[in-house]
């Protein structure tokens, strides 16, 4: 899986490189966005010498250097608006930019303002962060980057044991990290982040189980998270300070939680309470809510327009244009993998995969 997964990188590489450098890339993207808006999705911008170290998805992790490059081609070949600049479009039916773009972030990381936000200011981009309300100013990652640390935790002591499989015994998800555990070491990340990618449908207390589980075996006090160094999320003051430089503020929920598996007055409360703490914090309500996880269904939508959001994105891949519906706008995710060079970020905004 892993020497297919790279041999298909490489043939993109080979392919969007040719592309690019003949200049077709850029002829599909003027052709592909005609009155229409791509909107990117960010969610971690951090240097790449960190890349290996961090306990997030790949799938939401851009170095600084590749977005030091996506911004300088933004600013150069696309037409950068701000969040107010689509609201007032969509309200007065005003027809986009040829080659409109829009930047955004998940989830409101601290490395946003480390790392994205001076690089923003150099290009002169408008962003618009989603943050969800409950995690600002806190010191540790979600229940993903938790659950990836306790399985590393894992596999080191099982390791240093012999491999002695008590540490398994009457695990929640047994199988599934014996998989993880017992399949060739040096592709256990990749096996731990598939697995953490599958239950994130799962109930809170599932995933909370088997996260106090996993410290009870490797004998951690439940509800500790590993001491860090750094903060994970921005604060307050720090969401301020970046609102005064061209960057606005949307929610993406109070507690983070997958809407669509939430019964329906919870869906109103995280919507309508992160929305209320963004209006006391920063003096206006926010225009935007991206959906957790990008899940969306009619009953969700319903309550994101109850609680009077103008615009809403999902992580569906496409472009919008202002006929289309401002509660469901399609976003094209951006991380290293797959954009790190300026021909593959090219030929992901030219849709070519």
């Amino acid at each position: 899986m892993i020497l297919l997964s790279h041999i298909k990188r490489t043939l993109n590489k080979t392919a969007a490189t040719a592309l690019y450098l003949t200049g077709i890339t850029q002829l599909l993207i003027s052709s592909r966005l005609k009155q229409k808006l791509i909107v990117l999705m960010y969610h971690r911008v951090i240097p790449k010498k960190d890349i290996p170290g961090c306990p997030s998805h790949p799938g939401i992790i851009v170095s600084r250097e590749a977005f030091a490059r996506h911004m300088a081609f933004v600013g150069q070949r696309l037409h950068p608006v701000s969040i107010t600049d689509l609201a007032q479009s969509v309200e007065n039916r005003t027809p986009l930019k040829d080659k409109s773009c829009l930047v955004t972030f998940d989830d409101g990381w601290k490395d946003n303002y480390d790392h994205a936000f001076p690089i923003l200011k150099e290009f002169n981009i408008p962003a618009v962060i989603f943050i969800p309300t409950d995690f600002v100013g806190r010191s540790t990652g979600f229940w993903q980057e938790k659950l990836f640390m306790l399985l590393m935790d894992l596999h080191e002591a099982m390791d240093s044991a012999g491999n002695n499989e008590h540490f398994l015994d009457k695990l929640p998800f047994e199988k599934d990290i014996r998989r993880i555990m017992e399949g060739d070491s040096s592709e256990i990340k990749d096996r731990a982040f598939s697995f953490i990618s599958g239950i994130k449908n799962k109930s809170r207390k599932e995933r909370d189980d088997l996260i106090w589980a996993l410290q009870n075996k490797l004998g951690q006090t439940p509800g500790d998270s590993r001491p860090s160094d750094h903060r994970a999320f921005l604060d307050w003051e720090e969401i301020k300070t970046m609102e005064k430089q061209n960057v606005s503020f949307g929610s993406h929920g109070k507690s983070h939680a997958i809407l669509t598996a939430v019964p329906e007055e919870e869906v109103f409360d995280e919507v309508k309470a992160s929305r209320q703490k963004m209006h006391v914090q920063l003096g206006a309500p926010p225009l935007a809510l991206a959906y957790p996880n990008g899940d969306c269904n009619s009953l969700v939508q319903k309550q994101v327009e109850k609680a009077d959001y103008k615009l809403a994105f999902t992580t569906f891949p496409g472009l919008f244009a202002v006929s289309d519906d401002p509660l469901l706008i399609p976003r094209i995710n951006i991380h290293e993998d797959m954009t790190g060079s300026l021909p593959l970020f090219a030929g992901k905004l030219a849709r070519l995969w």
